[in-house]
């Protein structure tokens, strides 16, 4: 009896109540109305939060890849990417075999079409111009890696060999060589080795030995990334005034706005796996190095 009348009591209160009033002051349909529209709540509230955090997360997503990019751009914008460091005779030939069987040994694995002449021959050339000019022997390695694949044959709009040489850049590097320009040259493994040595000597002079703006300019060409990067010729030198581009802008335009890596740091990032690379010693490496002479360019 108290409990109806407690009941009672409380439909009396909620009489006045507009929501109740719009029912005919029947209790049960405003309590089947309220959890409804507490359920439809919940879950639209859960959407939001859904929504929220979805967004948070993709914040934070960016934010990351942009301090990794921040980094990469800090370890190597501007950085003379050299590796010879004062070293005796014997020191340069214990890192020329190291390099060598790791070049032999990984171009053996991933099964590409090279004579074992050709091998110790190209890994040799790769050496020792690096060795004269002071880069990392990893960089042309990395280079014909991105550009080819390692297939000698490939051609792409006008583009050949292991370096993907057009034919007006081959002969403006086979000029710098001291080659003779042929037909088929770019299809060369040792010729088209020499050319790219030749030609990125010519980027990396033009661009005041800055490895990132020669790779930028190899890929894109010169004149494109003079002109995004906003680069100036200092009136004093007649060089360019390297503090005046921002390598920056070439990047997010003709990179990152196409959903592409940039390629200058896709060269050196290569490069440091290929160096990082733990190939075993094995018996037909060895047998290759030992019966083939290693030559000096």
């Amino acid at each position: 009896m108290s409990d109806l009348k407690n009941t009672n009591n409380v439909r009396k209160t909620f009489a006045d109540m507009p929501l109740l009033r719009e029912f005919n002051g029947n209790f049960n349909q405003v309590k089947e109305y309220v959890k409804e529209n507490f359920k439809f709540k919940k879950i639209f509230n859960n959407k939001y939060i859904i929504f929220f955090s979805i967004i948070f997360l993709l914040l934070v997503f960016i934010l990351f890849q942009g301090f990794l990019f921040s980094m990469e751009r800090n370890k190597w914008y501007n950085s003379n990417y050299f590796y010879t460091t004062v070293l005796d005779r014997n020191q340069k030939d214990d890192l020329k075999r190291q390099f060598q069987k790791k070049f032999i040994g990984l171009m053996l694995f991933y099964n590409f079409n090279f004579t074992p002449e050709e091998l110790v021959s190209q890994s040799s050339l790769i050496f020792d111009k690096s060795d004269e000019y002071g880069w990392d022997p990893y960089i042309a390695f990395s280079s014909e890696w991105n550009e080819s694949g390692m297939d000698r044959n490939k051609k792409d709009h006008g583009k050949k060999g292991l370096y993907q040489f057009i034919e007006s850049r081959a002969k403006m590097a086979s000029i710098d060589s001291g080659l003779s320009y042929y037909q088929g040259i770019e299809l060369n493994v040792l010729d088209s080795t020499k050319l790219w040595f030749s030609y990125m000597k010519i980027l990396m002079e033009q661009f005041n030995n800055n490895i990132n703006y020669a790779l930028l300019a190899y890929d894109l060409g010169t004149e494109v990334v003079i002109k995004v990067s906003g680069l100036k010729i200092d009136n004093n030198t007649g060089l360019f005034d390297m503090e005046s581009g921002n390598l920056d802008k070439v990047r997010k335009k003709e990179y990152l706005d196409k959903n592409k890596y940039p390629y200058d740091f896709k060269i050196i990032k290569y490069a440091e796996s290929l160096k990082l690379r733990n190939i075993k010693d094995n018996q037909n490496v060895m047998n290759i190095l030992n019966n083939n002479n290693s030559k000096t360019f």
